[in-house]
């Protein structure tokens, strides 16, 4: 799990595709597709840090390792923002979150421009510290069992991405400036950003659709969604909890098992890897 492989995929996603994808859990599908609205718009953010770093980076490895960081998140975003179009038609909103959208891009856009290259790799790091730690979680409860085709093959390829670039944020931004209490503030600001902007696009889809709320709200499906909810924060919280602490390196965590499994089989899915 030590190699960054940079996989081209091509997923489809129908018109009518299912926006509630986590089983009987509209509000946790929700949540991650207002995160998701977030990525084209964001990870360009860090690709445009990474590469303003490079400029200052001397290693060699370090260097090759920041490349694939870029090509891996360049091809998130793309896929993403083809499952976006989905979800943007679909929700019955589209104009409120592409108004909200095209605010979130300029944020984004103003960061690289007004801030310096310390802070946004502080953000970056700390935008890869939580998605480090929330995506071993979710490897380790089994949460992709839960979910539906095709976002499932979008979301477990993207996580498995985010661990096999999860050192790359916090290598570059040791090489370049380093500091653990500025990365500490910065990174927290980072992660409060990231989810209050999730959190506002993540309402409007569900304000936009209230009836689905109704329709999975049974005594059974509320104690379905609290016993998967309750299974994965036990999981998750110590490890983001481990990512506020000064010995923290993304290199010293161990990785889940399954990871070498599903590594090798989005291998075999991808139309080109390298």
């Amino acid at each position: 799990m030590d190699s960054i492989t940079v996989r081209q995929m091509d997923f489809h996603f129908d018109k009518d595709m299912e926006l509630v994808f986590v089983d009987q859990d509209p509000a946790m599908s929700y949540m991650f597709l207002g995160s998701w609205m977030l990525l084209p718009y964001l990870e360009p953010y860090l690709i445009r840090s990474v590469r303003m770093a490079m400029k200052q980076v001397n290693d060699q490895e370090l260097k090759e390792e920041m490349q694939r960081f870029c090509a891996q998140e360049g091809n998130h975003y793309k896929e993403h923002a083809k499952a976006n179009e989905v979800v943007r038609l679909r929700s019955g909103a589209a104009d409120k979150l592409q108004a909200l959208e095209d605010t979130i891009d300029a944020e984004y856009k103003r960061l690289s421009k007004e801030k310096s290259l310390r802070f946004n790799l502080a953000y970056a790091e700390g935008f890869e510290a939580m998605t480090s730690a929330t995506s071993r979680a979710q490897f380790e409860v089994g949460f992709f069992d839960a979910m539906h085709s095709p976002i499932r093959e979008l979301i477990e390829w993207h996580v498995l991405e985010e661990l096999e670039h999860r050192n790359v944020a916090f290598e570059a931004y040791e090489a370049v400036s380093g500091g653990y209490f500025y990365r500490l503030f910065v990174g927290l600001w980072a992660q409060w950003h990231f989810i209050s902007l999730s959190m506002k696009l993540a309402k409007i889809l569900r304000d936009a659709d209230p009836n689905t709320f109704q329709k999975y709200n049974s005594r059974s499906q509320r104690w379905l969604r609290i016993k998967r909810t309750s299974k994965y924060l036990l999981k998750a919280l110590p490890k983001v909890l481990n990512i506020y602490m000064p010995w923290y390196s993304p290199r010293k965590f161990e990785l889940p098992a399954v990871l070498a499994q599903v590594q090798k089989r989005y291998n075999e899915l991808a139309t080109t890897t390298r």
